[in-house]
């Protein structure tokens, strides 16, 4: 039984269960379902579909409202509550799109790079380089180690969180390096270096990308 980002209820169930059964079931969860369409009502998206003033966004666990200001110069900054956006093209929406998906990107990897870089020393110390940063918009992820080529992939939409969300995920992946496996000995290392990780993990599964 799962309720999608859509507001979807799918149940799932083997041929042989009956009707009743599976009306019986879905009743029993009607309050963990109120309370799923109720999460994902209150979800809110990184970057919002429309580009325009007033349209809310998340950065980094803080709600902002968007300000869209003709201008002679295209640029992007966070002024207070609002995330201003000068642009040469205020209806233009692709360009709009375009312009705050550079900044959105450019802010992301610095901040997931910063993180990277206080626990490399941590990850040198057992004999592991620093592998390469690549910023990804994934759908079902937050982020991905791939040990061979020594690249870690941190999901775009993860810069909508609070900092130590990002930097879980960012010392979860790194983790991989060293213990391939999500076994005692991967969750120990986390632990020793991030001993709330729990609450971050926590928060992470009540999200969803995008």
């Amino acid at each position: 039984l799962k309720v999608n980002r859509d507001g979807g209820v799918v149940l799932s169930a083997p041929h042989a269960v009956t009707d009743k059964w599976l009306g019986q079931y879905i009743e029993s969860k009607a309050g963990w379902i109120q309370r799923q369409l109720q999460r994902v009502r209150t979800q809110r998206q990184a970057i919002p579909p429309v580009i325009r003033s007033g349209a809310p966004v998340r950065i980094l666990g803080r709600d902002y409202t968007i300000r869209v200001s003709p201008s002679g110069k295209n640029a992007v900054g966070v002024a207070g509550t609002h995330l201003m956006i000068e642009t040469k093209e205020p209806d233009n929406q692709a360009a709009l799109s375009r312009q705050l998906d550079r900044w959105w990107r450019m802010q992301a990897m610095e901040r997931y790079t910063a993180a990277m870089h206080r626990y490399v020393p941590i990850m040198e110390a057992h004999g592991v380089s620093e592998p390469r940063l690549a910023v990804r918009k994934m759908k079902t992820l937050w982020g991905s180690c791939s040990i061979n080529r020594g690249v870690v992939t941190i999901n775009y939409y993860l810069y909508k969180l609070p900092a130590p969300c990002v930097d879980y995920i960012v010392l979860h992946e790194l983790a991989h390096l060293i213990h391939r496996h999500h076994d005692k000995d991967f969750y120990q290392f986390i632990a020793r270096y991030m001993p709330d990780w729990k609450e971050q993990n926590r928060i992470l599964k009540s999200e969803y990308p995008g």
